[in-house]
C-alpha cells in the first residue's frame, strides 16, 4: 500500500503542476495581445487609442475569470492608490460583466430543478445584472412547485441568480496558481516571507471563495432579514432585503423575491 500511496501522491503533484502551468500559459497568451497593442495605442492615445486599450484590458480580465474581475472590482474602490480614470474603467465590472448565454442558464435550471421547471417559472432571457460570479434574470413563479416535492407558492415576481458556468473551477484553479507562485517566491527569496504574501492570499481566499456558493448568500440574506424586521413588524429602519424562496436554493442557483 505504501508504494501505491507514493505513486498516487506523485501523480497528484504532477497533475497539479500541469494544471498550474497550463493556467499560467493561458494568462501569458492573453497578455501578449495587450503588450503588442500597447505601443500603438500609446501613439494614438488621444485619438481613440485609450478607449481601444481599455476595451482590450476589460475584455481580457473578463476572459480570465472571476479572480481577475474581483481584483479589478477591488481596484475600482481604491482611488487613494490608483488614478481616478483607472478606477472609473474598472468600476464598469462591478455589475456589467459579460453574461453567459441563456442556454447555459436554462441548463443550470434543468440540473437544479429538473426538465419541467418551465411549467412553474417564467424567465426573461435578458439579464438585469451580471457580476464576476453570477448573473441575475427577472422571472415569475407561476404557482406550481418547481420540483416534484416542492411547495405550492403564490404567483410572484422573482429574481433568479445563476452562477456562471465554470466559475467555481476557475476560482479553485486561480487560487491554486496564487498559492503556487507565492510558495515559489518564498522558496527562492526567503525574505519575501516578511511581505506576508501568504497571509494576504489566505485573506483573499477567505473573502472570495464563499461568493461562489449561492447557498451562503441565501443564508446571509436571511440574517439581514432577521436583523432588519421592518418587513414583518413595520418597525425600525425601513430597510428591505430580497426574500429567499426556499427550497429553491442550490450552490449554483438562487431564487429570491424581486425587490
Amino acid at each position: 500500500r505504501r508504494p501505491l500511496r507514493i505513486v498516487q501522491h506523485l501523480f497528484f503533484r504532477l497533475w497539479r503542476l500541469c494544471r498550474v502551468s497550463a493556467r499560467c500559459l493561458e494568462f501569458l497568451l492573453r497578455a501578449l495581445p495587450l503588450a503588442a497593442a500597447a505601443p500603438l495605442c500609446w501613439l494614438c492615445w488621444q485619438r481613440g487609442g485609450e478607449q481601444f486599450m481599455w476595451r482590450l484590458v476589460l475584455a481580457a480580465l473578463q476572459a480570465e475569470g472571476p479572480i481577475a474581475v474581483k481584483f479589478a472590482q477591488w481596484a475600482s474602490t481604491r482611488p487613494d492608490l490608483l488614478p481616478r480614470s483607472v478606477c472609473d474603467h474598472f468600476a464598469t465590472l462591478q455589475a456589467d460583466v459579460q453574461p453567459h448565454s441563456f442556454k447555459d442558464t436554462k441548463r443550470a435550471l434543468t440540473e437544479a430543478f429538473g426538465p419541467h421547471w418551465g411549467t412553474a417559472l417564467e424567465l426573461e432571457p435578458e439579464t438585469i445584472g451580471s457580476g464576476c460570479m453570477a448573473q441575475v434574470h427577472r422571472g415569475r413563479l407561476l404557482g406550481p412547485p418547481l420540483t416534484p416535492n416542492g411547495p405550492i407558492l403564490e404567483p410572484q415576481a422573482v429574481a433568479v441568480k445563476v452562477r456562471h458556468p465554470g466559475a467555481q473551477d476557475k476560482v479553485d484553479l486561480d487560487l491554486e496558481v496564487m498559492w503556487t507562485l507565492v510558495g515559489l517566491l518564498e522558496a527562492v527569496w526567503p525574505g519575501a516571507r516578511y511581505l506576508a504574501m501568504s497571509e494576504a492570499v489566505a485573506h483573499f481566499e477567505a473573502f472570495v471563495r464563499p461568493q461562489a456558493d449561492l447557498r451562503i448568500e441565501a443564508d446571509n440574506l436571511e440574517v439581514f432579514d432577521r436583523n432588519f424586521p421592518y418587513r414583518r413588524t413595520g418597525q425600525g429602519l425601513r430597510v428591505l432585503f430580497p426574500q429567499v424562496i426556499r427550497p429553491y436554493v442550490t450552490e449554483s442557483l438562487l431564487v429570491e423575491s424581486y425587490e
